[in-house]
């Protein structure tokens, strides 16, 4: 379904449209709410550029509430692209680590192919998402923190 029908290669100038048109479609089979399950299945068929729609990751990058994937999209490689230095420090550090004496043996893989994926874009999507994910986690438990102090204070005040 995600394949048919739509473009073949994705494109930081296509991904958007082509998500929104897989969405649509999938949205009359089976409802709505499928933007992050689409966008997850583009991800493992095509790769970068196309970015993951999660609400955590929405709020790492201050976008309250619901926005389109366009939105998201154009935000998302905003700071992508402002932290690319950080994303480049990242990749190679998860390098240093999984070829390390303790890690060798774990993957039917050479390390030379494996620091290779490490340092290609496909791999620096999914830090940056993971990065996202975690500091917009982050924001939410601590809004979570202060509405539950706020109703404690509220239930003291009327029990007094």
């Amino acid at each position: 379904m995600l394949k048919k029908g739509l473009v073949s290669r994705m494109t930081a100038s296509n991904t958007p449209k082509a998500v929104k048109k897989a969405v649509n479609k999938l949205n009359k089979i089976n409802g709505s709410g499928l933007l992050s399950a689409a966008t997850k299945a583009f991800w493992m068929i095509h790769g970068h550029p196309v970015v993951i729609y999660d609400s955590n990751a929405r709020r790492g990058l201050s976008l309250a509430g619901s926005v389109d994937y366009a939105t998201y999209f154009t935000e998302w490689f905003t700071f992508y692209k402002k932290n690319l230095v950080d994303v480049k420090d990242a990749q190679n550090w998860v390098s240093g680590i999984v070829c390390r004496q303790e890690f060798a043996g774990e993957w039917d893989v050479s390390c030379r192919r494996l620091r290779a994926f490490i340092q290609s874009r496909h791999f620096a999507n999914r830090v940056v998402d993971v990065y996202l994910f975690h500091k917009g986690r982050d924001a939410r438990d601590e809004q979570d923190r202060q509405d539950g102090r706020s109703a404690r204070k509220t239930v003291t005040a009327f029990l007094r």
